[in-house]
């Protein structure tokens, strides 16, 4: 059964390319084979690619020989590995990871905006505070102002009374 090769994810390609590795005789195969029987609309260079990433993963899975063609042969662990998950495993561990660090992401900076709300929120609570107490301040004034005037008003009104009484 042939595959898209753009269609899966690069970790499922290299799980296919393992099972087909196990699959051959002598766990022997060309570079040439997986591009005719595993991948739809692959190119040489992709199936060289998903080896080269197989060999770079340092797991000791496969070991690729140049010469007039290019062989690739198991180490003897492909089967653990794959029965392990492989490397579509691996890839979803990594989206997994990296959705994680995205929230962490995400979650940091919702607390930085809390924290930046409560500064505010604590600012204006102060200012708030200032000015009901300049407020209070102008009121007792008033009242005493007031009151001053109806003391002066009343000794005024007094001594006029007195005058005019005289």
């Amino acid at each position: 059964m042939k595959l898209d090769i753009n269609s899966i994810s690069d970790g499922k390609a290299k799980d296919i390319i393992l099972e087909s590795i196990v699959r051959s005789e002598n766990n022997l195969k060309q570079t040439e084979e997986f591009q005719k029987e595993l991948f739809l609309n692959a190119t040489l260079d992709d199936v060289n690619f998903l080896l080269k990433s197989i060999v770079d993963s340092k797991l000791d899975l496969i070991k690729v020989y140049s010469g007039n063609k290019t062989y690739v042969t198991s180490i003897g662990h492909i089967n653990p590995f794959l029965k392990k998950g492989g490397f579509e495993k691996i890839e979803a561990e990594l989206k997994k990871a990296e959705s994680k660090e995205i929230l962490e992401i995400e979650n940091l900076k919702l607390q930085k905006e809390a924290s930046e709300y409560a500064k505010n929120f604590r600012q204006k609570d102060e200012e708030i505070r200032n000015l009901t107490r300049d407020n209070l301040r102008l009121g007792n004034w008033d009242i005493r102002f007031r009151w001053y005037i109806a003391v002066f008003s009343f000794i005024i009104g007094f001594i006029i009374k007195y005058l005019i009484d005289k």
